[in-house]
């Protein structure tokens, strides 16, 4: 976002020329005697320094809580921003949803607050081998609420899922900038975590269009899905902390998520990957290693006594087609869409001639040509096909996944060039695997367990965004369509 114009610029130039003009002491020899103009011309100075800071900062923090408040009104939050308060029917709904049925008794079971930590040592719900999960934190703040709201009283417990879900956005933005450096990158990172995924479908590396918005996958199932809300604030709460290398909090943090829901323990492999390239691994503690290594045998323990079945994190189904449903949420278009290697070998091929660029005609034709005679010839052999069927299925079927792994490549390439934005989006970019590994563990895991991964996957959107931007500017820049200032302010 660029807001300053050349003149600005030069307003903000000659500011500070003005802020670095030495200060005249009195009585030095070869020294001027300070005047009222000089001090006046320094003190509009500092204040004009001061006012331009306040505006931007404003400007910013208008920006942020417009994302907010658009995510909020455009998605499945929309229908809890007034003053009602309906009775829930309760017996209905234990009758047509999978976890409410359970949920309520359990809550209903402890009459007080301090019977509440019975959920340290036994299964949150008794159908252990349904739901044989171990998650008291998550428990515990459910009985708060049925006795502070009501159980009955559904909508007030949703906006507090929304209060939660503004906090979560907060320490995104926050996360992103802090690692990145880049406040306006943390923005759109932000942005596209929060917008409708149809507006930035195009910019984020998610394999298919998500039936809801990304923002909306922690409460468009109720408030059920607070775990994941909870887990995913007190994760990214360690990972924000284990960059400023506060390293007891850090701990906490985890040790809180893992309370919250199981997939808080991906708050450890997490936080390696970020504190690694950023500063070391050596650079961590010895006892944090051991303080980490007890947090999960605290946890494991606890789980012994909850029940065999808690303790082997029982599932229930199989995790049948986990590796494919894991990949097919997590590839990127130019990868999942392909379905033949020929489309894979046309796409890469394509790619790499867009960035050899021959400067000869002939050149260009005859690798074209060669790259689609390549991929016909495999198309046919890999299905069987005549060679004129097999070019018709290329075109018919496959000029999508080619166009898609080409552009993907291609991206990948020009992000290349620019290893500052390189580093920051291979960074998340591995966040967003590691922490959807629980969504290709268990069957019925649902879109919600991917939350976590599509807000890292946003910065990495965020990444590719400047990383590009910086490359056409740069481009624009060396051809003179550009001023040095404008293209170097741009994207800092």
């Amino acid at each position: 976002m660029n807001l300053q114009t050349p003149q600005r610029n030069g307003v903000v130039i000659a500011i500070l020329r003005a802020w670095s003009v030495p200060r005249q002491v009195p009585g030095h020899v070869g020294m001027a005697v300070g005047t009222s103009g000089f001090r006046s011309s320094f003190v509009h100075s500092r204040a004009a320094v001061a006012l331009t800071a306040a505006h931007s900062a404003a400007l910013y923090g208008i920006a942020v809580l417009l994302c907010i408040a658009i995510s909020i009104w455009m998605g499945a939050g929309s229908r809890y921003l007034n003053t009602e308060n309906p009775k829930v029917d309760i017996l209905q709904l234990q009758k047509v949803d999978v976890d409410y049925h359970m949920l309520y008794p359990a809550l209903e079971s402890k009459p007080t607050f301090w019977s509440t930590f019975n959920w340290w040592h036994e299964p949150w719900r008794g159908d252990a081998w349904v739901g044989a999960y171990w998650r008291p934190l998550s428990m515990q703040a459910w009985w708060l609420e049925a006795h502070l709201f009501g159980e009955d009283r559904s909508f007030n417990w949703m906006r507090f899922s929304l209060i939660l879900s503004v906090f979560f956005n907060i320490l995104l933005l926050y996360f992103l900038w802090l690692l990145t450096k880049n406040r306006f990158l943390a923005l759109v990172g932000m942005a596209l975590f929060d917008f409708p995924a149809a507006w930035f479908h195009w910019i984020c590396p998610l394999s298919d269009l998500p039936r809801v918005n990304n923002a909306d996958l922690m409460i468009i199932q109720g408030w059920k899905d607070q775990p994941d809300l909870f887990a995913n604030i007190f994760v990214v709460g360690a990972l924000i902390l284990a960059v400023k290398n506060r390293w007891v909090l850090s701990l906490l943090c985890a040790a809180a998520a893992i309370g919250f829901k199981e997939s808080g323990l991906m708050a450890f492999p997490l936080a390696a990957i970020v504190v690694w390239p950023t500063q070391g691994l050596k650079r961590m503690p010895w006892w944090v290693y051991v303080s980490s290594a007890s947090i999960v045998a605290l946890m494991m323990v606890a789980r012994w006594f909850a029940g065999p079945l808690v303790f082997a994190f029982h599932s229930y189904g199989r995790d049948v087609g986990g590796l494919t449903r894991y990949l097919n949420a997590m590839l990127p278009l130019g990868l999942s869409a392909l379905s033949s290697a020929g489309e894979t070998l046309v796409g890469a091929g394509l790619a790499g001639l867009l960035l050899w660029r021959p400067k000869s005609l002939p050149v260009w034709l005859g690798a074209i040509l060669g790259l689609l005679f390549a991929g016909v010839a495999l198309v046919a052999c890999q299905e069987s096909l005549p060679l004129d069927v097999a070019f018709a299925q290329l075109l018919d079927q496959g000029a999508v996944p080619v166009l898609l792994l080409t552009l993907w490549l291609i991206v990948i390439a020009v992000l290349w060039t620019h290893k500052i934005y390189f580093k920051w989006a291979m960074i998340l970019a591995a966040c967003a695997f590691v922490s959807a590994l629980s969504f290709g563990l268990a069957t019925q895991a649902a879109l919600h367990v991917l939350a976590l991964a599509r807000a890292f996957q946003a910065g990495y959107g965020a990444c590719v965004v400047f990383g590009v931007g910086a490359a056409v500017l740069a481009k624009l820049r060396q051809v003179g369509w550009l001023g040095t200032d404008e293209a170097s302010f741009a994207f800092n």
